[in-house]
C-alpha cells in the first residue's frame, strides 16, 4: 500500500519534470523509470511481508511438532486411564449384582395354613 502510494508520488514528480528541465530529455522514458522504482519499493515491502509470514509459519510448525510430541507422551497415560475406567465400571456392576443377590436373600415368603379338609 505504501509502495503503491510512493510510486504514484514519484510518477507525479517525474511527470512534472518536463516543465522544469525543458525538452532535452526523452520524457516518455521518465515515467517508466518512476514506475520501475515504485515497483522495486513495492517488491521490497512484499519481501518483508513474506519474511514475516515465513517466520510465523516456522513458529506454527514448531508448535505443531511440540503438540505432536506431547500427544505421543500422553497416549500411554490415556490408554491406562481408559483401562482403569473400564475396570471400575465392571467392579461397580459386580457390586450391584451382589447387592441385589443379598437383597433377594432377605425376602421371606410364608403361607397361612387354613383348616384342612379331607
Amino acid at each position: 500500500m505504501v509502495g503503491a502510494g510512493f510510486s504514484l508520488a514519484i510518477g507525479g514528480v517525474i511527470g512534472g519534470l518536463p516543465r522544469i528541465l525543458g525538452n532535452s530529455v526523452a520524457w516518455g522514458d521518465v515515467p517508466t523509470w518512476g514506475l520501475l522504482i515504485g515497483a522495486g519499493i513495492t517488491a521490497w515491502y512484499a519481501k518483508r511481508a513474506f519474511d514475516e509470514q515465513s517466520k510465523e509459519v516456522s513458529t506454527l510448525q514448531e508448535q505443531l511438532k511440540a503438540q505432536q510430541e506431547l500427544n505421543e507422551q500422553q497416549t500411554p497415560v490415556l490408554i491406562l486411564q481408559a483401562r482403569d475406567l473400564t475396570a471400575s465400571l465392571e467392579q461397580r456392576e459386580r457390586d450391584d449384582r451382589e447387592r441385589r443377590i443379598a437383597q433377594v436373600s432377605f425376602v421371606f415368603t410364608w403361607e397361612s395354613a387354613g383348616p384342612h379338609t379331607q
